[in-house]
């Protein structure tokens, strides 16, 4: 059996109407949980980079954040009005606390993720 290179007619007439429909040249992913709440126990919904600071708090608060490199971490947790520092928190890691700041005067890990 030869294999057909491309897509089949029925393929083809698909994706030419999604595009004139949408303008899109790909199908969106099916993200069957789109219409579901978010809670402090679901999973998180957006990463972004975690910029520290002694000054500033995050843009986001986080739910959760990796750590890539791992190092001591000062940090304000949400409910805090003090910093606490984590020391040795291993690279890899996902830490289970919900942070308003990291600080940078302390702070040794590097390639934080915050998990919101």
């Amino acid at each position: 059996m030869i294999a057909k290179k491309g897509l089949s007619y029925n393929q083809s007439f698909w994706f030419i109407f999604f595009f004139i429909l949408t303008g899109k040249a790909s199908f969106m992913p099916n993200d069957p949980f789109s219409a579901s709440s978010d809670s402090l126990i679901a999973p998180a919904r957006t990463a972004f980079a975690l910029v520290t600071s002694d000054t500033l708090d995050l843009p986001i608060a986080t739910k959760a954040f990796y750590v890539g490199t791992g190092g001591d971490i000062v940090l304000r947790a949400v409910g805090s009005d003090a910093d606490v520092t984590l020391h040795n928190v291993v690279g890899g890691s996902v830490v289970a606390i919900r942070v308003k700041a990291i600080r940078s005067t302390g702070t040794t890990a590097a390639d934080l993720i915050g998990l919101a």
